[in-house]
């Protein structure tokens, strides 16, 4: 073991560590308090040697910068005590790494595609340290929830992915574990979260028109968790997109759904090859980090295709 985290519920899951050999990594919640004792028993604090500690007013981090050798083999011990929340993070120094190369954001209860990169280190001897089988797991950040991913056959080499359905909104990292072909076992999570959402927003998708007609976009906003108002604006890279039912705010109970109705109109002088993109936007309002949006692609042509049916005899 190289390094140890301990994160509460409020955590900054992309911050990366220092290059230190050993690290605590605490951030109390609830007057958690959290002691890192060594093999002999001792406690790490500022009297010992190559301690460090970092503060802000959300994150605490204490830090042993040292060698580690033989003479610190044994069991070492994380002491929390207090009333609180918290989770512990191991991390370990390999030469085989993994990266979440899927999606990044989700909506909830529909099914997404996730995906791991688990290669050997460039330049690393790393005999047999290509998998033999994976599985991967998300793990919650926000919950207790451990939720399987169905891995596909049709992936890259060297990534492992398929799908997964979320039922729960929040945060999630993604961990991969397996064997690999050296008989090792391995257990990989990539720090970077996967945020699933219970509302999410649709569009017209991208569509052509030609100089001087008008294009009817419709944007649906729904929600499939708890009641909540969200602020709309709509964007118009060209200003050819108006509206005067956005901005509006609008509140959505569970499984309920609304649906605009704009209009992007193409001046009759408008230069063939430009285009239009209307953006619509939706920002709950106790969450503004959940903000959503989706865009619509105008190009201007100078014909529309018109496809008519083959009637063969």
């Amino acid at each position: 073991m190289t390094t140890l985290g301990v994160d509460s519920s409020v955590v900054c899951p992309t911050c990366v560590a220092e290059t230190a050999v050993l690290l605590s990594e605490v951030t109390t919640l609830g007057g958690v308090t959290v002691e890192l004792i060594d093999p002999d028993g001792n406690v790490i604090d500022a009297a010992t040697p190559g301690y460090q500690q970092w503060q802000t007013s959300t994150r605490e981090m204490q830090m042993l910068f040292e060698t580690v050798d033989s003479s610190d083999a044994g069991t070492w011990q994380l002491r929390v005590s207090g009333n609180g929340q918290y989770a512990v993070n191991l991390f370990g120094s390999s030469a085989l790494h993994m990266t979440s190369v899927g999606q990044h954001t989700a909506r909830g209860n529909t099914p997404f595609q996730v995906g791991a990169l688990i290669t050997a280190e460039e330049g690393a001897s790393c005999s047999g340290c290509t998998p033999t089988s994976v599985t991967l797991t998300l793990v919650g950040l926000d919950n207790t929830q451990t939720i399987p991913v169905t891995i596909s056959g049709n992936t890259p080499p060297a990534v492992y992915g398929g799908s997964v359905t979320v039922s729960t909104p929040g945060l999630y990292r993604l961990m991969a574990e397996g064997v690999l072909e050296n008989g090792s076992q391995f257990v990989r999570v990539d720090p970077t979260p996967i945020r699933v959402r219970a509302h999410g927003v649709s569009g017209s998708g991208d569509d052509s028109a030609v100089p001087g007609s008008t294009r009817s976009l419709s944007f649906e906003l729904s929600n499939d968790g708890a009641a909540a108002t969200f602020d709309l604006e709509l964007f118009s890279e060209m200003g050819w997109t108006a509206t005067d039912s956005i901005p509006d705010s609008v509140t959505l109970a569970a499984g309920e759904s609304v649906v605009y109705t704009v209009n992007a109109v193409i001046p009759a002088d408008a230069q063939i090859g430009s285009a239009e993109e209307s953006v619509f936007v939706a920002v709950p309002q106790d969450d503004l980090s959940a903000v959503v949006s989706v865009s619509a692609k105008t190009a201007v042509v100078d014909y529309q295709r018109i496809f008519l049916p083959l009637v063969i005899r």
